[in-house]
């Protein structure tokens, strides 16, 4: 086990996750393949029609879970509930909004990122995840929020 990264942005609509995911995600694919867990089917396919058109080259380089050639992928978003057990162990988990009940397998790896918007259920449903994995050994939590000049370390 070992850090997961909390990120509210400060929209309150999955697209204003949208707009800052590229950028997070490019910094992210720099450290190591990534692994997007989107909470529902429609999230996914919107998050790929997004990231085709961001990006400094236009894109991030992407695909999904159930395509082919995965592992060649620096980018594999998935649907929660449906990523294969060895996607956890060689990526790094990033976790949207609605993707909460899959934090324990994305344990398994280094980091994880959390990312979500700042609408109240959402921030609400964050704050039980934070409450819950306070305390637990070898698991350190950091709060990131949005703010004017970037991300700012609210906890941690």
């Amino acid at each position: 086990m070992g850090v997961v990264r909390f990120y509210q942005v400060k929209g309150e609509t999955p697209a204003a996750v949208d707009a800052v995911l590229p950028r997070l995600l490019d910094k992210a694919m720099a450290r190591q393949p990534v692994l997007v867990v989107c909470g529902n089917a429609a999230r996914m396919l919107r998050l790929d029609e997004s990231l085709w058109n961001d990006g400094d080259d236009g894109f991030l380089p992407h695909g999904l879970a159930e395509g082919p050639f995965v592992e060649k992928q620096p980018i594999v978003l998935a649907e929660a509930g449906q990523v294969d057990d060895a996607l956890w162990h060689v990526r790094l988990p990033v976790l949207l909004a609605g993707a909460e009940a899959t934090l324990e397998q994305a344990m398994a790896a280094e980091m994880v990122l959390y990312v979500f918007e700042s609408s109240e259920a959402v921030v609400a449903r964050a704050r039980e995840v934070w409450k819950g994995l306070k305390g637990r050994e070898g698991v350190s939590a950091e709060y990131w929020a949005q703010g004017e000049k970037g991300w700012e370390k609210k906890a941690g």
